[in-house]
């Protein structure tokens, strides 16, 4: 998809309206939803490779809500798997466009070494989406994860062979493409500590336990 046609995509997903804006290399979508949170995601990291590839007989099979993490053994038909960063936070913080605008910046120049995908711990993408500058903001670190906010499953676009839709009018497409939604959620030290230390799984059950406001940028 391109520009315009991941922005009504995703404006067509959401209760509330985007504000487009760039932030550095990338085109960020942000407004307040209809709940009263604040949400920020990419329009245009769909264009960055990092490495995700299925087929499509796997995404036939797959329940909607299981997206693809690794390079497979592939059939005659490759599936690019590419996404679209968001995040959502409660209160006033104006601050979540920079993050994610950071968050593909990072994934971007990692050139592949850290893919896009559910579990990934991501180091300092709060640094440096500027969060150390808010002084009521304590989250630091981020964590990829599917999206919880629709209850039917991650959202997701498939681009058939041929037919996949970019910014570069020039550039073509040989593989099929299948674009899906990630969730982008912040962390505080503490937090990415421990699950660097007892892992990502672990880190979510203990926030399920002890009930956690994800959502509160400043806990």
């Amino acid at each position: 998809m391109d520009l315009r046609e991941t922005t009504y995509w995703i404006n067509d997903l959401i209760p509330g309206s985007l504000e487009v804006h760039r932030i550095g290399d990338f085109h960020i979508g942000s407004g307040v939803l209809d709940s009263g949170e604040r949400l920020a995601t990419t329009l245009d990291f769909g264009r960055v490779d990092t490495g995700l590839i299925t087929d499509t007989g796997r995404i036939a099979e797959s329940a909607v809500d299981d997206v693809p993490t690794e390079p497979t053994d592939l059939d005659a038909r490759p599936v690019d798997v590419r996404s679209e960063v968001f995040a959502v936070a409660a209160g006033a913080h104006d601050c979540l466009d920079r993050v994610v605008a950071a968050t593909a910046t990072f994934l971007r120049d990692s050139a592949g070494r850290i893919p896009a995908s559910p579990g990934q711990l991501l180091p300092g993408v709060g640094v440096l989406g500027g969060l150390v500058a808010e002084p009521d903001i304590t989250v630091r670190h981020g964590l990829l994860v599917v999206p919880y906010v629709w209850a039917r499953g991650v959202p997701r676009m498939m681009e058939e062979a041929g037919h996949v839709s970019t910014n570069d009018p020039g550039a073509k497409s040989v593989n099929a493409r299948l674009t899906v939604l990630l969730q982008l959620v912040l962390l505080t030290d503490d937090e990415f500590s421990y699950a660097r230390t007892y892992g990502v799984p672990a880190l979510q059950q203990a926030m399920v336990e002890q009930n956690v406001n994800l959502l509160d940028l400043g806990r």
